[in-house]
C-alpha cells in the first residue's frame, strides 16, 4: 500500500495534508479558508491559516502542536487540479 504524503512525520514547509482531512474550515466573505480544524487527535480547536499553513494554536494536552506550519491542500476542486489556498 502507497503511503500518503500526510503519514509521513511531519516537516513543516514540507508536509501537506488535504482540505477534507481537517473535516471543518470557515471561510471569510470572499469564500477563503481562514481556519480549518487541526487533524491532531490532541486538538479540538480551529486553527488559523497563515499562507497555506496551518498556524500556531492552542493544544489540548500542552506543548506545540506538530501539525503547525504544514500547508494545507484545497481538494475540494477537481481532483485532477489541486491547489494551494
Amino acid at each position: 500500500m502507497r503511503e500518503r504524503e500526510w503519514d509521513h512525520p511531519l516537516r513543516p514547509g514540507q508536509a501537506t495534508v488535504p482540505l477534507s482531512r481537517c473535516g471543518q474550515w470557515v471561510t471569510d466573505l470572499s469564500g477563503h479558508v481562514t481556519k480549518v480544524r487541526c487533524p491532531d487527535r490532541d486538538c479540538l480547536n480551529l486553527a488559523p491559516l497563515e499562507n497555506s499553513c496551518i498556524g500556531a494554536h492552542p493544544r489540548d494536552i500542552g506543548g506545540r502542536c506538530p501539525w503547525t506550519g504544514v500547508r494545507v491542500v484545497d481538494d475540494r476542486a477537481d481532483k485532477s487540479e489541486v491547489r494551494a489556498f
